[in-house]
């Protein structure tokens, strides 16, 4: 049982409430470390997001592939992508792709941005629903990277004629960067900090 006069922290992994004295110790039920704010978490945040916004460009304007068919080398942009495979009637991939690799991405760095911007002018504005959508790029971000495969595999399959070679395009490199420092970020970054300027305001 709780004691009602003691103050507790909730563990940020498990939720489990854990004495405020005890902070920075193990979660007696999942043994990660247990903090009123993770440390630095939004400073670590914005720098991982800043990362990403960097290697965004690069991952779209810079060929995904090269295909190199019959002494011609072209190259397709993840939009490119996109567009051969609506043209040969692959549509749920299609949508796959344009989500995993453009919608995702944007919304995560967006995102990420708004709720630093929010933490550091201590914004106490749509805090459910920022707390909402910090749910839901954890949950799909781990799926972000699936596009990757999908175009490596279904675009030489559009290729029927002539002898075809693939090789991996520039950008590449640039949006599993965006990948990564994305999903760290969103590691990173503690939802329960947006909230610290409501819980500072006077409450009846």
């Amino acid at each position: 049982s709780l004691d009602l006069d003691q103050e507790y922290i909730g563990c940020g992994h498990c939720g489990m409430p854990v004495a405020a004295h005890q902070e920075g110790q193990a979660c007696p039920r999942c043994a990660a470390k247990v903090w009123r704010y993770k440390p630095q978490s939004t400073m670590r945040t914005m720098a991982f997001a800043l990362a990403g916004f960097f290697c965004y460009p690069f991952a779209y304007l810079y060929p995904m592939e090269y295909n190199y068919q019959i002494g011609k080398m072209e190259g397709y942009t993840i939009m490119t992508g996109v567009m051969k495979l609506i043209d040969a009637h692959f549509l749920l991939f299609a949508a796959i792709i344009f989500m995993a690799s453009i919608v995702i991405p944007f919304l995560k760095l967006f995102s990420l941005s708004w709720f630093f911007i929010s933490v550091r002018i201590h914004s106490v504005k749509q805090l459910r629903l920022k707390t909402a959508i910090y749910r839901l790029i954890k949950t799909i971000g781990r799926w972000s990277h699936v596009d990757v495969f999908t175009v490596t595999v279904f675009l030489p399959l559009m290729h029927l004629s002539g002898l075809l070679a693939v090789y991996v395009g520039d950008a590449l490199p640039a949006f599993l960067a965006v990948v990564v420092l994305t999903m760290i970020a969103t590691e990173f970054f503690d939802p329960r900090a947006l909230w610290a300027a409501y819980l500072m305001e006077p409450h009846e």
